[in-house]
């Protein structure tokens, strides 16, 4: 089921080119960010969102984490 939080988040990166990636702050907390901005939502959103296949997680060789829309997850 879709909830709003994810409706939300969706809409918020699909306006932000649908990549995002996690990065490190000063004080070693971690903020996802896309295009510079810092992504409003929680980490079970994220995780709730790629069970449903609307985000694709992606970890790159040097252990980046970045997500990325879905098809189906740009489409609706």
């Amino acid at each position: 089921m879709e909830t709003k939080a994810i409706r939300e988040a969706r809409a918020w990166l699909k306006s932000r080119g649908g990549e995002a990636a996690w990065a490190t702050t000063r004080t070693g907390g971690r903020i996802l960010l896309a295009q510079g901005e810092s992504m409003p939502v929680t980490r079970a959103t994220i995780k709730r969102m790629c069970e449903m296949n609307l985000l694709e997680r992606i970890t790159t060789d040097n252990g980046l984490i970045r997500y990325k829309l879905t098809k189906l997850g740009d489409s609706k």
